[in-house]
């Protein structure tokens, strides 16, 4: 039987992010090499556009890994803050 955990009691380490969003990357340019061969057979999707905001995206998540938590979790006086 398949078990899916909806409610870890951990959260995944922050490298997994990183390898994740790096991937995301790769797959990012890796579509976007394919969607130049298109050339005008691709104008009916905005492709440049949807890649811009993939990639906003994306720093905006590194950003906001890579920033301290501002405010502690519920129920732990140091929770949120990095020692």
């Amino acid at each position: 039987p398949l078990h899916l955990n909806l409610f870890p009691t951990s959260t995944p380490p922050l490298i997994n992010y990183v390898g994740r969003l790096n991937r995301a990357e790769l797959f990012y340019e890796y579509l976007d090499g394919q969607w130049g061969e298109l050339g005008e057979a691709g104008a009916v999707f905005d492709w440049k556009n949807t890649l811009a905001s993939a990639r906003h995206e994306i720093e905006r998540i590194r950003s906001a890994v890579d920033a301290p938590p501002t405010q502690p979790v519920l129920g732990s006086a140091k929770a949120g803050f990095r020692e």
